[in-house]
């Protein structure tokens, strides 16, 4: 399955949203923009985004 991650970045906080074509969301997910926080993005994204 193919899915598109959109990521809304701000000063103190990411939040991304995982979809695909046919069911919509897939998940969602919200870090701090912290060094920790951007490492958790690429693992949330590496594993499926649930």
């Amino acid at each position: 399955m193919e899915a598109v991650i959109g990521v809304d970045p701000h000063k103190y906080v990411l939040t991304a949203v995982a979809l695909d074509g046919q069911s919509g969301v897939l998940g969602q997910w919200t870090e701090d923009t912290s060094s920790r926080g951007l490492q958790a993005l690429r693992t949330w994204a590496s594993q499926g985004t649930h």
